[in-house]
């Protein structure tokens, strides 16, 4: 695995455009969470779209592949991940 600053691991992940991938972050309520999905996807968007922006909050949308569901991913809340075959861990420090 390999360290980086949380801001690093949040820009990864929203670059990785349609790359499937898993993420591990701390849940609102305090539980973990790994999510695979994949951001990026459209599917099942029925045309309203979001009432917020999620750059404005540091969120990432992940579409769930389990679930078939979006969910959000909030920067503060990230623990690690696996994009494209390399592990990333969120250095506390940095």
């Amino acid at each position: 695995m390999r360290p980086v600053s949380r801001q690093n691991l949040f820009r990864r992940i929203k670059a990785s455009k349609g790359k499937f991938l898993s993420v591990t972050f701390k849940k609102k309520d305090g539980t973990i969470r790994v999510l695979n999905g994949r951001t990026g996807v459209s599917v099942d968007v029925k045309g309203i779209g979001l009432s917020y922006d999620p750059d404005d909050f540091n969120n990432a949308i992940i579409r769930d592949v389990q679930i078939q569901q979006y969910r959000t991913v909030k920067q503060d809340a990230l623990i690690s991940a696996k994009i494209g075959g390399e592990e990333f861990i969120v250095e506390e420090n940095n």
